[in-house]
């Protein structure tokens, strides 16, 4: 019942102008974990926009239930209920993870924003999640709405300039919030529907124990090139990392990376890159790689340059893999289970398959911040 705030052990009456929602009674059919109770319910609020204040009448065997879902007690009883307040904020929540990572301030952090539906289909959205992923100035913001089903969620990644297509710290970022925060149960898949089509995730257990989340993305194809190209672009290459020619043992392109494979000792030499050479190469990003040492307990080392899209050097970069698992299954004859070190400065590690023409990656993840952003629309 939407109404005004009504006296103490008074029902609701019905105003279209209220700005309080009054819940009489949630029926939840056939559902007996916890934590797919909270789901519903978190999402259910989820969608309420607009709403300043929800109210609820509960028994009291479910009392401790409701607290759990965010909502207090406000101390009125109506009719042998017990009357409990959700305050809905004026701001939205947002979150940071460092994904990738299994301790703070390592890894690739990326900022979270959850939006009801009316909220993320807006007519404005973009260019408010434009202007929120610019004030957050990470590499990627992600901002995830619920869908009609219970595991589908849109998803939108910014970086501080614009919008991309794809990015895999940031959604592993992203449903590591959907899962921690309970608004997906940790036994059910989430699927995300994205500008690169639908990505799948789950909640998973990694080898060393700690929760993780796995990813499911496309594989990139090989781009074939005439000769010139290949002998334009590894000048460039030579001239951005200061290497000789001896050093280079590959160059190709898989999606819109170029890879540069080198020896382990040239990769060791690399610094800071020289951006300018980069960013006349007609790529997304560069990826500098060399095939690990057998006693590292890696298979490949890598380093991801961005600078058309202003990233000098990107920290931990999921969607690198889908060039990198693709590209590495064919040079080591066939392999199709991998582990990686992205060696930056941050640094993370990147657990991946090729099974078929997709790439499944694991990774951990670690929520550092949580925050209101005052404004929306």
């Amino acid at each position: 019942t939407r109404s005004k705030k009504v006296e103490k052990n008074a029902l609701p009456v019905f105003d279209v102008n209220g700005d309080c929602l009054y819940i009489h009674r949630i029926v939840i059919v056939q559902v007996q974990k916890h934590d797919l109770k909270t789901m519903l319910i978190k999402n259910f609020i989820n969608n309420q926009a607009g709403e300043r204040t929800i109210f609820l009448y509960s028994a009291a065997l479910l009392v401790e239930f409701y607290i759990s879902c965010g909502f207090t007690v406000t101390g009125n009883m109506i009719q042998d209920k017990i009357e409990m307040l959700y305050k809905v904020h004026n701001g939205l929540g947002v979150v940071q993870v460092d994904a990738f990572a299994t301790q703070p301030y390592q890894g690739n952090p990326a900022a979270v924003v959850v939006l009801s539906p009316k909220q993320f289909n807006a007519p404005n959205a973009a260019q408010m999640m434009q202007k929120i992923a610019l004030e957050m100035n990470l590499s990627e913001t992600a901002f995830v709405s619920p869908k009609e089903s219970g595991i589908d969620y849109n998803l939108r990644w910014f970086k501080p300039a614009k919008e991309v297509d794809i990015c895999g710290h940031a959604t592993l970022a992203a449903a590591f919030t959907l899962y921690t925060d309970k608004y997906c149960a940790k036994d059910q898949p989430i699927r995300f529907h994205t500008r690169s089509g639908i990505l799948t995730t789950r909640h998973v257990t990694l080898d060393n124990g700690h929760p993780g989340i796995m990813m499911d993305f496309p594989a990139s194809k090989k781009i074939l090139h005439e000769k010139t190209w290949y002998s334009s672009t590894q000048t460039q290459l030579l001239q951005a990392f200061q290497l000789t020619s001896s050093c280079i043992i590959a160059i190709e392109q898989y999606g819109s990376d170029i890879i540069c494979q080198v020896d382990p000792a040239a990769f060791a030499r690399v610094t800071i890159p020289d951006s300018t050479k980069l960013i006349a190469l007609d790529c997304r990003a560069t990826i500098l790689t060399c095939v690990a040492p057998s006693t590292s307990g890696y298979d490949y080392f890598c380093r991801f340059f961005g600078p058309r899209n202003g990233i000098n050097e990107d920290p931990v970069t999921g969607s690198a893999q889908c060039a990198l698992v693709p590209y590495y299954s064919n040079f080591l004859s066939g392999q199709t289970s991998f582990c990686c070190r992205q060696k930056s400065a941050r640094g993370g590690d990147i657990h991946a398959q090729l099974v078929h023409n997709r790439v499944i990656l694991y990774g951990p993840g670690v929520m550092t911040l949580r925050g209101t952003l005052n404004w929306w629309l």
